[in-house]
């Protein structure tokens, strides 16, 4: 088991679920790149930028690096 990957894989993850908890909760005020997103690429583009960037992306690499952690291989 290496540690520090699944450290680094569970805080990924943890900060991708809450992303997503506060979009589901309309709490989008909390998240202010999102408001920046929107007016820089509009409202459909900068949601659909936002959700791969900041819940997508994390929550997989995530997952990817929690599951190597338990395989004992280290991602750095």
């Amino acid at each position: 088991m290496n540690y520090i990957s699944i450290l680094c894989g569970l805080f990924a993850f943890t900060c991708g679920s809450w992303v997503f908890l506060l979009r589901i909760k309309n709490q989008a005020r909390k998240l202010k790149k999102l408001e920046a997103m929107k007016g820089l690429f509009g409202t459909a583009a900068g949601n659909i930028i936002h959700s791969l960037f900041y819940i997508i992306m994390p929550i997989m690499f995530g997952c990817i690096a929690t599951y190597l952690g338990i395989k004992g291989v280290s991602i750095f």
